[in-house]
Order: structure tokens, then C-alpha cells, then sequence
């Protein structure tokens, strides 16, 4: 299941944030352990919360609108 959903949050597995984002899974993985992008490890998988990951792109994209 790539992704879990209940009344609060929509949580991501590595393999949906890969594909959403567009990048390897080794990539999510490794943005997780230097916490780059906002994770949680749980029984050895990272998960992602939807709702994190959203203000984490918008940010980043701000960020790279900004001149300097």
C-alpha cells in the first residue's frame, strides 16, 4: 500500500513521494536520514505526512522564486 489514509492525515510511503516528486526512492530515502524533507521512521520505513510534504514543496518553490 503506497498510501494510508484516515479521518486526520494521508500518510506517504517513500515509493508515492518518489513518484510524486519525481525523483528515486534512494533520493527520498536519503533526503529522510539528513532530514531535507520532513519524515518519520516507523518499523524501518520512512512515512511521510501529506499535509508536511505539501508545505515543504510550497516553500521550496518560494524559495526558488526569490531573486539573489
Amino acid at each position: 500500500m503506497e498510501k494510508q489514509s484516515n479521518n486526520k492525515e494521508t500518510v506517504l510511503t517513500t515509493e508515492a513521494v518518489s513518484k510524486w516528486l519525481r525523483v528515486s526512492t534512494k533520493t527520498i530515502n536519503r533526503w529522510a536520514e539528513t532530514k531535507e524533507i520532513p519524515a518519520v521512521k516507523v518499523g524501518g520505513e520512512w512515512k511521510f505526512r501529506e499535509s508536511d510534504l505539501t508545505r515543504w514543496v510550497k516553500k521550496r518553490t518560494e524559495n526558488k522564486k526569490r531573486p539573489g
